[in-house]
C-alpha cells in the first residue's frame, strides 16, 4: 500500500512521482496521473503560441567540436537548456540542432501573473515558494547581481535536468552541458536595469539582431560535466535533483566545442512561431536520463506542440531534420529516403525493488545556498539582503510566509536570517 511522505519535497511535479524503484530512487512511471496533469496543465493551459512571456530572440548558426568524445554524437545534441543566470524572471536558453544549422533561442519564462489582473506581485511568488524550500537555490541567482544579463550576447546557460551519454560499449554517465559566452559575462545594477530597460524593454532582442546583422557574431564556448552513476553513492545530493547545482571542484568543466550565430531568421512566422522544442527529440549516443522532471516534459512538451502545431509539427521545415526533404507523411517508404537508423546501445541499467512514494534521499535544501551567499564579498551580500527584504515588505507578505522565509534563510545562514530579520524589524525564529 502506498503511503505518503513524511515531509512535502520539492515543487508539485516532484512530490507527486517519487516512485522508487532501486535504492537510489531515480526512476518515475508512466501512470503517475497527478504527475502528468500537472506537467501537461502547465504546458498547454495558454493560447497555443510558444511558451514564452514579454521578449523571445532568435538566432541560427554553426556548432563545431574542439574536443572528441567517444561517448556521445555531440554535433546534433539537442536539449532543453536553462540559464544559470535568470533575470529576475528565469531566462530561457533553448537550442535545437540538425546536421544543416543551430537554433538558439533565448526568451523569458516567467513567474505567472494574477489571473485577475495579469500583474506580477510578490506576495504570490514568495507564497508558492514559501511551501518549496528547494527553491532558495534559484533565488540565490535570481536576487544576486548576476540576476539581470547586460544582454543575450554576454549570458551564460546551463542544463537544467541531466542527460545520459552512452558510448558504444553501452557505458552511461550522467551530463549536463554549459554554455559560456566568448565575449564575457556581463550584468546591469538595479538602477541600469531601469535605465537601460525603460528607454527600450527590447534592448537585449535589438542587440542580438544588429550584431549579427553586422557581422559581429555572438559565440559561445560548450562545456559538459559528467558524473559516473557507479560513483554517485559519494556524492552529498543526488545528480537527478535538479534544484540542485553539480559544483565545478567536484565536477569540473569538460570543453567540448563553440557555437556561432552569423545568422538572422527570415520569416518570424515560419522560423519563430511554428518552432517546437521537445527534450524528447535526442541522437544516438545522448539519452534520457531518470530525472523526473525531464520524464515529465517529455510527454507534456509533445503534448503542447501536438495542440499549438498540429500532429505533424515535426514535419514543418524548421523542426524537420532534413528541411525540404519531405516527400511523403509516412514510414517506411520507398519513395523518400528516409531509411532505418542504426542499431546505438541506450542505458540498460537494471530496475529492481519495490513502488512507494518516499521522499528523495540525500536532499539538503540549504547547503548550497549558504555556500553560494558565504562566496559573496560583504557588498554584494548587502544588495542581495536589500532586495530580499523590498520583496518581504510587501504589505501583502503576512506574518507566516515572512516568518517561513526568515527561517529558510537563518537555516542556509545563520547571519543572513538575522540580517533580513532585522531589516524587516521582527525577531527571527530558530
Amino acid at each position: 500500500m502506498e503511503t505518503a511522505p513524511k515531509k512535502s519535497r520539492a515543487i508539485e511535479e516532484k512530490k507527486l512521482i517519487i516512485i522508487n524503484a532501486d535504492k537510489k530512487g531515480n526512476f518515475g512511471i508512466l501512470h503517475e496521473f497527478q504527475f502528468h496533469f500537472l506537467r501537461t496543465k502547465q504546458t498547454m493551459e495558454l493560447i497555443p503560441i510558444p511558451f514564452r512571456a514579454n521578449q523571445t530572440a532568435y538566432g541560427i548558426g554553426f556548432l563545431f567540436l574542439t574536443n572528441s568524445f567517444s561517448n556521445s554524437n555531440s554535433f546534433s545534441i539537442s536539449n532543453i537548456l536553462r540559464t544559470k543566470q535568470p533575470l529576475r524572471d528565469i531566462r530561457g536558453f533553448q537550442q535545437s540542432f540538425t546536421p544543416e544549422r543551430v537554433i538558439l533561442t533565448l526568451s523569458e519564462t516567467t513567474f505567472l501573473s494574477s489571473s485577475l489582473s495579469h500583474i506580477k506581485e510578490d506576495w504570490r511568488i514568495l507564497d508558492f515558494l514559501s511551501h518549496h524550500p528547494e527553491s532558495l537555490n534559484t533565488l540565490t541567482y535570481l536576487l544576486d547581481d548576476v540576476g539581470i544579463p547586460a544582454d543575450y550576447r554576454q549570458m551564460e546557460g546551463s542544463c537544467v535536468s541531466a542527460l545520459t551519454l552512452v558510448n558504444k560499449q553501452g557505458k552511461m554517465h550522467y551530463v549536463k552541458f554549459k554554455w559560456s559566452p566568448t565575449c564575457g559575462v556581463k550584468c546591469l545594477t538595479d538602477d541600469e536595469a531601469v535605465k537601460i530597460g525603460g528607454a527600450n524593454h527590447s534592448h537585449a532582442t535589438q542587440d542580438l539582431y544588429y550584431s549579427i546583422e553586422a557581422g559581429n557574431f555572438p559565440e559561445w564556448k560548450l562545456f559538459l560535466q559528467a558524473i559516473d552513476p557507479d560513483e554517485e553513492d559519494g556524492l552529498d545530493h543526488v545528480p537527478l535533483d535538479n534544484t540542485m547545482v553539480w559544483p565545478e571542484d567536484k565536477v569540473p568543466l569538460q570543453p567540448v566545442g563553440r557555437m556561432v550565430l552569423n545568422k538572422n531568421i527570415d520569416n518570424f512566422f515560419a522560423e519563430n512561431e511554428q518552432l517546437a522544442f521537445n527534450p524528447g527529440v535526442v541522437v544516438p549516443g545522448i539519452y534520457y536520463s531518470d530525472d523526473k522532471m525531464l520524464q515529465g516534459r517529455i510527454f507534456a512538451y509533445s503534448d503542447a506542440q501536438r495542440h499549438r502545431l498540429g500532429a505533424n509539427y515535426l514535419q514543418l521545415p524548421v523542426n524537420a531534420p532534413r528541411p525540404n526533404a519531405l516527400i511523403v507523411d509516412y514510414f517506411p517508404s520507398r519513395y523518400d529516403r528516409v531509411q532505418h537508423a542504426p542499431q546505438y546501445p541506450t542505458n540498460q541499467t537494471r530496475v529492481t525493488g519495490t513502488r512507494e512514494r518516499t521522499v528523495i534521499p540525500k536532499f539538503d535544501d540549504f547547503k548550497q545556498p549558504g555556500e553560494r551567499y558565504r562566496s559573496w564579498d560583504p557588498e554584494r551580500q548587502e544588495r542581495f539582503i536589500y532586495r530580499m527584504v523590498i520583496m518581504l515588505s510587501d504589505p501583502r507578505v503576512t506574518h507566516e510566509p515572512r516568518d517561513i522565509w526568515i527561517s529558510y534563510w537563518t537555516q542556509a545562514d545563520r547571519s543572513l536570517g538575522q540580517k533580513i530579520a532585522a531589516r524587516l524589524k521582527v525577531r527571527p525564529n530558530f
